[in-house]
């Protein structure tokens, strides 16, 4: 098993209602408000430092909603840029 499965094997159930998506190495987070979309992003990142893992912050994104366009978003201590979901496609994020 490798590194990633491996951790993927120990992550923590959600204790929130707010829902989380796994697919392959994806992550797609949701939150009824800003703050608990930050504190998911909290939890992410102490599970990320618990298991050895980085996530690639340049490649994370916040759509862009009235509820998150104010709010300034961090994960792993970087801020995330926003975007529409316009300005988001496989391509730019996966080159």
């Amino acid at each position: 098993m490798d590194a990633f499965a491996e951790a993927l094997d120990k992550a923590p159930q959600p204790t929130t209602r707010e829902p989380c998506k796994l697919f392959a190495d994806d992550v797609k987070l949701s939150a009824m408000t800003a703050g608990g979309l930050q504190h998911s992003l909290d939890l992410a990142s102490t599970w990320a430092m618990e298991n050895g893992m980085k996530w690639n912050t340049k490649k994370s994104v916040i759509l862009r909603s009235k509820e998150t366009q104010e709010h300034k978003f961090c994960l792993s201590g970087i801020r995330l840029k926003n975007a529409s979901r316009s300005e988001i496609s496989w391509r730019n994020n996966y080159r």
